[in-house]
């Protein structure tokens, strides 16, 4: 776990599987909160061109264990922090 908060939680992840667009490590983001997810699914389409954006790959939803839906961003891994840094 990287780090949470009121937007869930984030973990660093390794892809599985061959890609040319995914790097090795992402971060994926876990969110109860689907209209959250939305907007930043969203927002991440919409910026996905921009050169200082953090890239989202792949936005997608998982049942956890208690039948809750979990809504997951696969997400740039930012190693130096936010755009500020």
């Amino acid at each position: 776990m990287l780090g949470q908060g009121g937007f869930g939680q984030v973990f660093l992840a390794t892809r599985v599987g061959p890609s040319t667009t995914v790097p090795d490590t992402v971060c994926v983001k876990v969110s109860t909160r689907l209209d959250g997810w939305l907007r930043e699914a969203y927002f991440g389409q919409l910026l996905q061109d921009h050169p200082r954006a953090v890239r989202v790959f792949d936005p997608f939803p998982v049942m956890d264990g208690a039948g809750r839906v979990l809504y997951c961003l696969a997400m740039e891994y930012a190693p130096h922090g936010d755009l500020s840094a």
